[in-house]
């Protein structure tokens, strides 16, 4: 996948760590681990993004989490990550934060 450089799932990785902290441990807990207490997001590819968390005691735990949807584009990295947050978002029973998830 030719749109999957590394400097793409850099920018997207950053930009979930820095920005989406809280988008990154709900993904965690509502696909893989409810006792997460911490979650960044490590790297992607076209199917899945892999995400570090730990839990309160400290423990680190790696979760590969798909997309709802096969990448084929750049954009589609948003686009399947904001769906992921907002699918965690109803599983969770917490409201999505209103700074532009939907536009990122």
């Amino acid at each position: 996948m030719t749109f999957l450089t590394p400097e793409a799932i850099n920018r997207a990785v950053s930009h979930m760590n820095k920005d989406h902290a809280d988008g990154n441990l709900y993904i965690v807990q509502a696909f893989k681990d409810r006792d997460a207490a911490g979650a960044d997001m490590v790297t992607l590819d076209e199917t899945a993004g892999t995400w570090e968390y730990t839990l309160e005691d400290g423990t680190t735990k790696t979760a590969v989490i798909a997309f709802p949807n096969r990448l084929q584009k750049r954009e589609d990295i948003r686009i399947e990550v904001v769906a992921l947050y907002k699918q965690a978002c109803a599983d969770l029973g917490v409201a999505p934060a209103g700074h532009g998830h939907e536009n990122h």
